[in-house]
């Protein structure tokens, strides 16, 4: 069987992508063939596609996230039948990155079924980045009603779950974003409260917002010129949690503040809950499959939004989807449509 799959033949920006056929292998006797419908767009892809952190073997299939139809079922499988719509989990088998074209073969394990309510486009963009959250804010942050929540690069997907995830959870979210022009739209998405950071002092608005108590939990994909702000404007046994690192300068910190504080930093990345063999990570299973199930129940009943900012039409129309996500515009999910 042959199949249009992209690939990359060398590491590099959206000018690399490849649309080749391919021979697709034998089906494993674990595994689903899926005719691909949707593809979503993580930050990870493009770390897989230069080698930022990942560093596939060459010639690669890219691509994570997608939403499609069940065509065959490996022997194996139960649970699953030729017909179903299906959205894949972010859990880290071997070939996770090998997704983006017309048919895509997935760990039956790494398999949900798609709520019936949402769209294709909802079905690719829903798991990896409202799994990041409830992993990161529910787990491994054990945010609690009453307390506040402190979100960078609100604007992003992943800071958008972060807002509606937080404010179900029962927080006071404040939403940090560069300027003013999306104060309107992060209130709507679940902030009590907009900071814009270059326009004002982030730590005496937070201070101010707060009536002197802090933050409890900061939601952090950017560090360096904002690490100082946000440690005045923590709460004492506060805790960071770091999962990116957008803003890359070195940073000169107070560490006798964080001293003070007893504040806590923690780098989160999902393969601490899914596992990762290559890296001899066991994973949570028991908390990655209660973030899971409240990811899809919460979904599935409309109570967590999916925030997709943009949908190309067509397969493509890919690498325009990878421009998108390079130039860090912000406001969502991109979602190619196949």
């Amino acid at each position: 069987m042959q199949s249009q799959a992209w690939r990359i033949h060398e590491y590099g920006s959206a000018d690399v992508l490849q649309l080749d056929t391919i021979d697709m292998p034998p089906l494993r006797p674990d595994r689903v063939l899926v005719r691909v419908k949707a593809m979503g767009l993580n930050r990870s892809d493009i770390l897989w596609t230069t080698a930022g952190f990942f560093k596939p073997e060459l010639p690669s299939r890219l691509g994570a996230e997608i939403c499609g139809i069940a065509e065959q079922v490996g022997s194996e499988v139960t649970g699953f039948a030729p017909g179903d719509r299906v959205s894949n989990v972010p859990t880290m088998y071997a070939d996770i990155y090998s997704n983006f074209g017309d048919y895509a073969q997935i760990p039956a394990s790494a398999l949900v079924h798609t709520p019936e309510r949402l769209s294709d486009a909802e079905g690719a963009a829903f798991i990896f980045t409202h799994m990041t959250q409830m992993c990161g804010l529910s787990e491994m942050g054990q945010l609690k009603p009453g307390q506040v929540l402190l979100v960078t690069a609100a604007s992003s997907a992943n800071g958008l779950s972060a807002l509606a995830l937080g404010r179900l959870l029962g927080a006071e979210v404040i939403a940090v974003t560069r300027g003013s022009s999306k104060r309107d739209m992060l209130l709507k998405a679940g902030a009590h409260h907009v900071i814009a950071s270059q326009e004002e002092n982030l730590s005496e608005r937070v201070m101010a917002l707060t009536q002197g108590r802090g933050v409890n939990l900061v939601w952090d994909c950017v560090g360096g010129a904002l690490t100082n702000d946000i440690v005045q404007a923590m709460a004492p046994e506060g805790r960071w949690i770091m999962y990116g690192f957008l803003d890359p300068q070195p940073v000169t910190t107070n560490w006798a503040l964080w001293f003070m504080k007893q504040i806590s930093l923690h780098i989160f990345s999902m393969t601490q809950y899914s596992g990762n063999a290559a890296l001899q990570m066991l994973g949570r299973p028991n908390e990655f499959k209660r973030a899971l199930d409240a990811v899809i129940s919460l979904t599935a009943r409309g109570d967590l939004p999916i925030p997709i900012a943009k949908t190309f039409e067509g397969m493509d129309k890919v690498p325009d989807a990878f421009r998108l996500m390079e130039s860090n515009a912000g406001g969502g999910k991109i979602v190619i449509l196949a």
